[in-house]
């Protein structure tokens, strides 16, 4: 038993606290620790989303025309990397883990301090997430479980992070603004969502720092390596 539990001394941070020591992390992650990790991602970004001016394209499931993908990938610890394709819009959003297609519901009001309900298939489950850049620490009714988020525009890369200027990455279109200029950014924070062949990538802050500037506005048609935004690095 935990010393603190012993001695009937924890409060309700206890848990978000202690999560990486309470368990042994388990061996592999399956489809609810995915759609789990991918349900945390998103309503992260719902959060920043709502945080700023109301607009219809920042509401997660609002589409102009039909359904929409989006492709995460996952690795655990140096295993091969899992990927996990979102489709939304029209419809319930569904998960697809290969061949496999499931259906899912995230709760619109996750519990206090990283906990939410996930209904995946019509089963109802607790999860718990902690979200810390692109690391992911999950726990779920089969155990804890912490993974890494490879986001492919997030700055995993050491040619990324070393630039100031977010560029896309190829052709598409600008369908959301998720920060502010003049905003405080931590490393990996979600600047905007670029559409990309009928799927979305959220491009990141590859370093903490200041949104120095905005180039782009929702709408816009951009070409492949066209500067959308400008971070300046935080003063150390």
């Amino acid at each position: 038993m935990h010393p603190s539990v012993r001695a009937n001394a924890i409060d309700t941070g206890f848990i978000e606290r202690e999560l990486k020591n309470l368990t042994a992390s388990s061996a592999a992650p399956g489809d609810l620790e995915l759609c789990a990790a991918v349900a945390a991602i998103v309503s992260e970004e719902q959060k920043a989303a709502r945080a700023e001016a109301h607009s219809p394209w920042r509401t997660f499931g609002w589409m102009p025309v039909g359904r929409r993908t989006r492709v995460f990938s996952f690795r655990q610890g140096q295993g091969a990397e899992q990927k996990v394709e979102l489709s939304y819009g029209n419809g319930p959003p569904t998960l697809k883990f290969g061949d496999r297609e499931r259906e899912f519901l995230l709760s619109p009001l996750p519990y206090p301090g990283g906990g939410f309900d996930l209904t995946l298939d019509g089963v109802k489950s607790y999860i718990f997430a902690v979200l810390e850049g692109h690391e992911l620490y999950l726990r779920t009714r089969n155990g804890r479980f912490d993974l890494h988020w490879v986001d492919p525009f997030g700055g995993d890369t050491e040619e990324q992070v070393g630039e100031d200027k977010i560029v896309a990455p190829l052709p598409g279109t600008v369908v959301a603004l998720l920060a502010e200029e003049g905003a405080t950014l931590e490393k990996g924070a979600a600047i905007l969502t670029l559409e990309v062949m009928k799927m979305e990538q959220t491009l990141r802050a590859p370093y903490a720092g200041v949104l120095k500037k905005i180039k782009c506005k929702v709408g816009d048609i951009v070409g492949e390596g066209v500067e959308l935004a400008e971070v300046e690095p935080a003063v150390a």
